[in-house]
């Protein structure tokens, strides 16, 4: 089994869509398209890094005040999720939402 990025499958038919459409079908499409393949993706949140802090204190307090966990994400919670999503082989057609809880916010 090789892991095939969104880069590797853009050659499909259905590929130019994306552009004009909602990524959220996009993934389901081709998570039945491409099946047995898995097809998931992660939309991220704030991530932090290195100066984020510096060149956006505004913007950094915002969100670790409106967000339900109180923090930005790390790397170490992309990769955790990475890893889920490599590990869980039934699981295809999935949008991992790494945002620490603010999509479920009332308002967002």
């Amino acid at each position: 089994f090789k892991q095939k990025t969104a880069y590797e499958i853009v050659d499909c038919d259905w590929s130019s869509d994306v552009c004009s459409s909602d990524l959220s079908a996009y993934l389901r499409t081709a998570a039945v398209e491409l099946a047995p393949t898995r097809v998931n993706s992660i939309r991220l949140g704030l991530m932090d890094r290195s100066g984020l802090r510096e060149q956006w204190p505004t913007g950094v307090q915002a969100w670790e005040g409106a967000v339900p966990t109180g923090r930005m994400g790390t790397p170490a919670d992309l990769i955790q999720a990475i890893e889920y999503l490599n590990a869980a082989s039934w699981v295809t057609g999935a949008e991992l939402v790494l945002d620490g809880g603010l999509s479920a916010t009332a308002g967002w």
